[in-house]
């Protein structure tokens, strides 16, 4: 699935805060994110283990990640260009397990509706936060 917003962010604020929450999320030691970066993280509430794996890493540009575990696998990727308007961007979201073949119509368009909110609603609160921090992130912070 894709989606295209425009966000009035500057391109460093996006990829400032897109590399403050992998360092924070991942307590990471490196503070350089680039392609090839491989780790795993433990999710405190369900102690399932997620594998992160950065493929491709262009700041300003690009963004792609696989992330999986024992549940599920899904792919990112955040394509970006700053124009006079704000900064446009392309986000896709590849879920292994969402397979138009297993379902009925009315239910892949249901849970495509469902998907595409929560990737718009994810654009916009990345917006909202860096906007709410100046554009400085703080790898600490719990936001």
């Amino acid at each position: 699935m894709k989606i295209k917003r425009k966000l009035q962010i500057s391109e460093n604020e996006f990829y400032d805060y897109l590399e403050g929450e992998l360092i924070r999320e991942c307590q990471l030691t490196k503070t350089k994110i680039e392609k090839g970066l491989n780790y795993k993280k433990t999710d405190p509430k369900i102690q399932l283990e997620i594998s992160v794996f950065v493929i491709n890493y262009i700041r300003g540009t690009l963004y792609e990640v696989k992330i999986s575990s024992s549940y599920e696998t899904y792919f990112l990727k955040y394509t970006t260009q700053e124009n006079e308007n704000g900064l446009e961007i392309q986000f896709e979201q590849h879920i292994e397990s969402f397979e138009m073949k297993k379902q009925n119509r009315l239910m892949r368009l249901f849970s495509e509706g469902v998907y595409l909110g929560r990737m718009s609603d994810t654009l916009f609160d990345i917006q909202k936060k860096s906007m709410r921090r100046g554009g400085l992130i703080c790898p600490d912070e719990s936001t």
